[in-house]
């Protein structure tokens, strides 16, 4: 009985032992799973060496486009370097210009009574105020226009057409008409930031001709040495003020004056003899807190924003024109309030709408619908406000 019981013993553990026989319907399950595995570990190994490859080759073209880029200036470099050097350091600008160009300074007549100098036939007029803005672009679209339009003779007898300038440190608008009544004209519009702005106006471009440019190449290649200068200004010694009604600080040339409670109420105050800056604090809780919401969280549907937006004021402020860790500075494009300055948690409006005229004190001379440009040294003010939380 024993042996009996100890032979069944054994038979059953190499039973146990002996490995399970894999059965003739799981065979092509699994070789489809290893032709699966297979397929996409190719199909990784390819992604990955084509991002890698696709990587090499952006950096290899930008290599190569950085190249050209240098190349073309070695170029343009070597075709200025006889060319004479204006700076002007009244207005922050500096380009190179052929030899035969005569300067001239000291005319005292100019379409926009705002010229800065003639340099053979372009004159480059200052936009120091929104008039000659509005006078300037007035005079410079339609001929744009035309450019744009593709406009021939047929339809206005001047042909007009916009050139590429290579030029990395400003943005420039441009455009070269000539009809069988006018002389070729050329205008261009030239902007490198806030506060930098010129506008040109040529005529008659008579090329080959006594102080006038030999070639249309010479000319688009003065505007391609076209910079604004790096502004220096150093505020270390200007005087501060504190206003601890709205908690904020800032800096002021030595030479300015401050008034508070301007027009007897204490949301204004007055910067400067000549023209008054308003820091006017005192927009309603609402519509302060529409624009925080808008600028300076990031709520585009803001009451604020669609108001301004469906009279036609003001869509496209989103972007600041000035931005550090402290502050953000906005163009509102409004009569009004024409610049919001501010954070997340504070909201100052700046108006620059009065001048003083001494022995009558404060007069609106230019109206409250006629808005002006910040001058650079007003915007340099501005950029020194603090918020003190």
């Amino acid at each position: 009985m024993q042996r009996t019981l100890s032979s069944e013993t054994t038979s059953k553990v190499s039973a146990a032992e002996e490995p399970t026989a894999i059965q003739p319907s799981q065979k092509p399950k699994m070789i489809l799973w290893i032709i699966l595995a297979a397929l996409a570990a190719i199909i990784l190994i390819g992604w990955v060496f084509w991002t890698y490859q696709k990587a090499i080759n952006e950096v290899e073209k930008l290599a190569l486009e950085q190249k050209v880029l240098e190349l073309k200036k070695q170029v343009q470099k070597d075709e200025t370097a006889d060319w004479q050097t204006y700076r002007n350091e009244e207005y922050g600008f500096e380009f190179k210009y052929p030899k035969n160009l005569k300067v001239v300074t000291d005319f005292e007549y100019s379409m926009f009574n705002s010229g800065i100098v003639d340099i053979g036939p372009l004159l480059f007029v200052n936009i120091k105020n929104e008039e000659v803005r509005s006078k300037a672009r007035n005079y410079f679209e339609p001929y744009l226009e035309l450019a744009h339009k593709n406009s021939d003779s047929a339809d206005s007898g001047i042909n007009c057409v916009t050139k590429e300038i290579e030029n990395n440190d400003v943005q420039i608008e441009n455009v070269i008409c000539n009809g069988v009544e006018i002389y070729p004209i050329f205008l261009a519009w030239i902007e490198g930031g806030i506060g930098k702005e010129l506008f040109i106006s040529g005529y008659p471009i008579l090329y080959g001709q006594n102080n006038n440019f030999a070639s249309e190449s010479d000319l688009l290649r003065l505007l391609s040495t076209f910079r604004f200068l790096e502004e220096t200004e150093d505020v270390s010694t200007w005087q501060i003020y504190r206003n601890k009604k709205y908690n904020f600080v800032l800096k002021y040339p030595n030479g300015w004056t401050i008034k508070e409670d301007f027009l007897a109420d204490e949301r204004f105050l007055a910067l400067k003899d000549d023209w008054v800056l308003f820091f006017d604090t005192g927009i309603d809780d609402k519509s302060g807190q529409d624009i925080l919401i808008h600028l300076f969280i990031g709520d585009a549907n803001s009451f604020h924003s669609r108001n301004l937006c469906e009279q036609n004021i003001a869509c496209q402020y989103d972007n600041p024109i000035y931005h550090n860790n402290s502050i953000s500075i906005y163009d509102s494009k409004h009569a009004v309030y024409d610049w919001f300055i501010g954070n997340e948690n504070n909201l100052i409006t700046v108006g620059k709408i009065f001048d003083l005229d001494e022995g009558m004190g404060y007069v609106d001379r230019i109206g409250i619908e006629l808005r002006n440009s910040l001058d650079k040294e007003t915007l340099q003010v501005i950029k020194t406000i603090e918020f003190i939380n």
